[in-house]
């Protein structure tokens, strides 16, 4: 297809050198196939610019007559993906362009740009029930365990934070089966920080639940930093209470004791004077229980440098 002498014919027609009749002539015969289509279809979109900027639109309505005569000859769809909206709705293809426009933003964002995420697990039940029942009876290779699971987050479009998130609530669990679930972690896509993030997520879970956080998320936490899977500073950094909460609390409870130490040797005939002054409730905080953490490694032959205090500012 000689897409050059098209361009020419249009700016002669333009200029009154040849009649209209002559280009859609042109065009029609040069239209026998998908290849040819796409060919003309190409010079319509520069032309259909190039006319659409002039000052003069006698050109533009030249374009557009050529262009009414020869859409029954060449495929919607190829001009569709091609020529303006403002065209289109001028040769009749499209009955509104500010709908087509909309449309076509809605389309191309929700194919290209939205993510599938699966806010709960009754969502795409049968992707997490096949997860669940892969957890509850694993494999004994955890490479063989990895890729069922990397084969169900593709086939049912799970949230693969989700899914790391499953295994170490499931490890908690099955705490006798920790080399397997280290084994599994450590050939799961993922960052550290990701890691760390999601442990702080558990631990902050528990921070209001009246039993506490459980002992078994601070083993599965230990034995993650034992074996280098993760970092204590950086999981650190995502525990609570901040170090000016912390700061305080140590005040306050050292003033307390200060007082403990006056009432000792003050004899009190007031039984609830006596019950108040034994009873201490300490609040929780996920930060003192990573001495735990810290503790279970050095018992398990961990190395764990001491690092200096840090701020929250310089942890974050």
């Amino acid at each position: 297809m000689d897409t050059k002498k098209l361009y020419r014919m249009f700016h002669d027609c333009y200029e009154e050198k040849i009649k209209v009749d002559e280009v859609i002539t042109f065009v029609r015969s040069n239209a026998t196939n998908v290849e040819q289509q796409t060919d003309l279809v190409d010079m319509f979109a520069v032309l259909d610019i190039e006319s659409a900027t002039k000052e003069d639109v006698k050109d533009r309505e030249i374009f557009i007559k050529v262009l009414e005569s020869v859409t029954k000859h060449i495929k919607h769809d190829i001009l569709k993906e091609r020529l303006e909206y403002d065209t289109l709705e001028r040769v009749k293809l499209i009955s509104n362009s500010k709908q087509f426009n909309t449309k076509y933003v809605r389309t191309r964002t929700k194919l290209f740009y939205k993510q599938q995420k699966f806010n709960l697990l009754r969502e795409e039940n049968e992707g997490y029930n096949k997860l669940i029942m892969e957890l509850a009876n694993p494999p004994s290779d955890a490479q063989t365990m990895i890729d069922h699971l990397l084969k169900l987050i593709g086939r049912f479009d799970l949230d693969p934070n989700r899914v790391l998130d499953l295994v170490l609530e499931t490890w908690q669990n099955y705490l006798d089966k920790s080399e397997f679930f280290l084994q599994l972690v450590k050939l799961f896509p993922k960052q550290d920080d990701a890691l760390c993030r999601m442990l702080g997520y558990s631990f902050a879970f528990y921070e209001n639940e009246p039993d506490g956080t459980p002992e078994s998320l601070f083993k599965v936490g230990a034995l993650l930093i034992k074996r280098g899977i993760i970092d204590l500073h950086v999981l650190y950094s995502h525990l609570g209470p901040s170090y000016d909460q912390m700061k305080t609390e140590y005040n306050k409870r050292l003033s307390d004791a200060r007082e403990k130490a006056k009432s000792l040797v003050t004899v009190s005939l007031n039984k609830d004077d006596a019950e108040e002054n034994s009873d201490s409730k300490s609040s929780s905080s996920k930060k003192a229980g990573v001495a735990e953490v810290v503790t279970l490694c050095i018992m398990n032959g961990a190395r764990i440098q001491s690092p200096t205090p840090l701020s929250d500012s310089e942890t974050n």
